[in-house]
């Protein structure tokens, strides 16, 4: 009898120590430690690892699995990383990866990240980057509430185009709010190399509005030249010219001793168009009082240097000056 207990001890001892021995010597990914239940982490193949069952984890916090060096991991459930993926890349295999990073951390791509496909990001929330001391973020851009592109910096850009066929479009805007006290100066400057070229000026009207709105030149106003000359007729009559004015200022050189007869066109005159003309030659240049098309303060016969300014309004063209020099 005492012999039969002691065989039953030693049995029971070689059983524990073989569980021991097969506990230990179980495959785990390489590198990594073994799951926290025996179930946890099941071998599909020799390359293969995958989860057992839905509901179960890869480690847990006392036993946590840090390395997983395998060259595949099938994944049927949620996979959070809590550390660093140390791997050439993440296949998806056409899925779509969410929730990188929770509040406070960081998703790092210190090599480049490669994107086959869309990357989209939640309403709100900043896209940025390191500043150059590599002290702080900079934020870069973000939809915000109202469904606009924000920009959290100043933007350095090229030349910026519009869509093809944009229509009437706003280029910028400056919303003006009811918090202004009124008379609060809210504008824009134009500047070339750090110098103002002008300014978009308004003040708050304290009601949500603007006042006093104007465009401040802050250097010389050059106008666009539109340089005319009217060759000689031949025959004793006055040369004629129809001017269709392309620029705001008409330079007219007149080459017929007889004078020249100048005509105003309408085609493609635009409402609130301002022109001025000058002769610049010594022959006279005529301009007609004519209804309906030219509304002068009677007929003027421009010597060298004279000039006459008109306004385009609605359908023909009227006098807003003239200058005898």
């Amino acid at each position: 009898m005492k012999n039969l207990k002691l065989i039953t001890i030693i049995v029971g001892i070689l059983l524990i120590v073989f569980s021991m021995s097969v506990s230990a010597g179980m495959s785990s990914p390489s590198g990594g430690k073994s799951p926290s239940t025996p179930s946890a982490f099941c071998k599909v193949d020799s390359d293969t690892w995958a989860l057992c069952n839905t509901s179960d984890t890869l480690g847990d916090a006392s036993n946590p699995i840090n390395n997983i060096n395998t060259d595949d991991l099938t994944i049927n459930n949620t996979f959070t990383l809590g550390g660093t993926v140390a791997t050439g890349g993440i296949d998806m295999d056409g899925e779509i990866i969410t929730n990188i990073g929770d509040a406070g951390t960081d998703f790092t791509a210190t090599g480049g990240l490669t994107l086959a496909d869309v990357f989209s990001i939640p309403n709100n929330i900043w896209i940025r980057a390191r500043n150059y001391a590599d002290s702080d973020y900079i934020n870069m851009f973000k939809v915000n509430v109202d469904d606009e592109i924000e920009a959290g910096a100043s933007l350095l850009t090229g030349s910026i185009e519009f869509n093809e066929d944009s229509g009437a479009v706003s280029a910028m805007d400056m919303p003006v709010s009811d918090t202004p006290a009124q008379g609060t100066e809210q504008s824009y400057a134009f500047k070339l190399d750090g110098n103002n070229i002008f300014q978009v000026y308004a003040e708050a009207d304290n009601a949500g509005g603007i006042q006093n709105s104007a465009v401040k030149v802050s250097k010389k106003l050059a106008l666009d030249i539109d340089a005319r000359t009217i060759a000689d007729s031949g025959d004793g009559n006055p040369a004629t010219l129809t001017l269709e004015p392309t620029g705001s200022f008409v330079r007219i050189t007149c080459n017929d001793a007889d004078t020249c007869d100048i005509t105003m066109s309408e085609t493609n005159a635009i409402d609130g168009q301002i022109v001025k003309i000058t002769n610049i030659s010594a022959n006279v240049v005529d301009f007609a009082d004519t209804a309906g098309v030219s509304e002068l303060a009677g007929a003027f016969a421009a010597g060298q240097y004279d000039t006459i300014e008109m306004i385009y309004s609605s359908d023909r063209w009227i006098e807003i000056s003239r200058s005898n020099n």
